[in-house]
Parts: structure tokens; sequence; C-alpha cells
């Protein structure tokens, strides 16, 4: 049997469609059910000797079915492996971004603590220096 990363059946499938060959003159010509031909276009493999009588059908060489086969599934292998690696870029990008942020906002946070505690002085001293003019208005 044949392997290929990209479906064998797929490519087949496309192949056909491309040179608008029509599934019932594909099952008419292999002397099989329109159903059949669709099962084949469902398959991972083939055997090379039906993938001859394919690529007779196709007006292609077999050679030119697994060409094509190989170049779809190492070119969906490059596009799935950026996806991930774009995927992990912007997971890295978010996770420096929220590290930064985090640390930012820490930051106004413990200034915004050192200010109130600050304000907290400054009224306690005012609370103090009115206590006193009130007792020294007092005395008068």
């Amino acid at each position: 049997m044949i392997m290929n990363i990209h479906p064998i059946g797929l490519t087949l499938r496309e192949i056909a469609n491309e040179k608008k060959i029509r599934i019932k003159d594909i099952a008419s010509a292999k002397g099989i059910s329109k159903q059949a031909v669709s099962n084949v276009w469902k398959r991972d493999s083939i055997r090379l000797s039906e993938l001859e009588v394919w690529a007779k059908i196709l007006g292609v060489t077999p050679e030119e079915i697994i060409d094509r086969s190989r170049k779809i599934g190492t070119l969906n292998n490059v596009q799935k492996e950026s996806v991930q690696s774009t995927k992990e870029d912007v997971q890295i990008s978010r996770g420096t971004f929220n590290d930064d942020l985090y640390g930012l906002i820490n930051q106004i946070q413990v200034k915004h603590s050192k200010e109130l505690s600050e304000k907290d002085k400054e009224i306690q001293y005012l609370r103090e220096q009115l206590r006193v003019a009130n007792e020294n208005l007092g005395k008068h």
C-alpha cells in the first residue's frame, strides 16, 4: 500500500474535480457504484495496482498523483507547524504582556499605598494640630 500524508482519496477527488470528470463517469469506467467511488475518495491509502487504474481514468500518471499528494501533505504540515508556531508566539507574547501588565499594576499599587500612608499621617498630624488649637482656645 502507498501511504500519504494527504489522503490519497482526497487527491483523486481533487484531480477529478479539476478535470471536470463526473463521479458517474468514474463509476462507469471502473465498473463500480457511485458510492464505491465516494468511499475511495475517503481513503488514506490505495494499492499501486488500483492507483494505476485511477490514474488512467483521470488522465494522469500514478507518479503525478503520488507527487501531488505528498506536496499537499507537506504543505499542510508546514501550514500546521506555522499555525502552531504562531499560536506559541502569541501565547509567549501574551505571557510577556501579562507579566509586564501585572508588574506595572503592582508598582502602581505600591505607589498608591505609600501615598495613602503619607496622607493618613498628614491627616493625623492635622487632627492633632486642631485638637491642640481647640484646647488653647478653651483656656482663654
